[in-house]
């Protein structure tokens, strides 16, 4: 039972503001109020790790907040891409929604994601050939190297990678 009270003055605390903070506030101590441990203004630092231990594990979807990383967080961007990447096909769904985030910088990053898949990026090339029409110039490049990275199985990509490559030259004609 008192294992019970414990997790329920760890979670408040934590909903509350007050984890890893040994100092009483109005609100760990009226959480702990709330349970009967007005002894002790907080959880031990043994009890937080112990109730920690009980809770599920985060589900993959966080590492998608990091794809839409600020400028100063941009390694927390092309880690969250890199753990995607190295998950594996299991990570496909998450980075098809991702694809569809209005920042071209989480969208970008979803691309390199799938382009470290290699070959086991294939369900995803009706995507990728999608993304090489992105009005993003670092989605669509992103996008025609992991088609590359994809390999032969990509090869119905062909005829969008030949327009991807006029539309650069068209680009690239423009701005002389």
């Amino acid at each position: 039972m008192q294992w019970i009270k414990v997790t329920i003055v760890v979670l408040g605390v934590a909903l509350l503001g007050g984890c890893g903070s040994r100092e009483a506030t109005p609100n760990t101590a009226a959480t702990a109020a709330t349970v009967g441990e007005v002894e002790d203004a907080g959880p031990t630092q043994e009890q937080i790790e112990a109730a920690r231990s009980e809770l599920p594990p985060p589900p993959q979807r966080p590492l998608l907040v990091g794809l839409g990383a600020p400028p100063p967080e941009r390694g927390v961007n092309e880690a969250a891409s890199d753990a995607l990447g190295r998950i594996g096909e299991a990570a496909i769904p998450a980075l098809l929604e991702a694809l569809r985030d209005p920042d071209p910088l989480v969208r970008a990053e979803a691309v390199r994601a799938l382009a470290r898949m290699g070959p086991e990026a294939e369900p995803a090339l009706d995507a990728l050939i999608a993304a090489l029409q992105d009005g993003d110039k670092g989605v669509r490049r992103a996008a025609a190297g992991a088609i590359g990275q994809i390999g032969p199985a990509a090869k119905k990509a062909i005829p969008a990678l030949v327009q991807a490559l006029r539309d650069y030259e068209q680009d690239a004609g423009s701005t002389h």
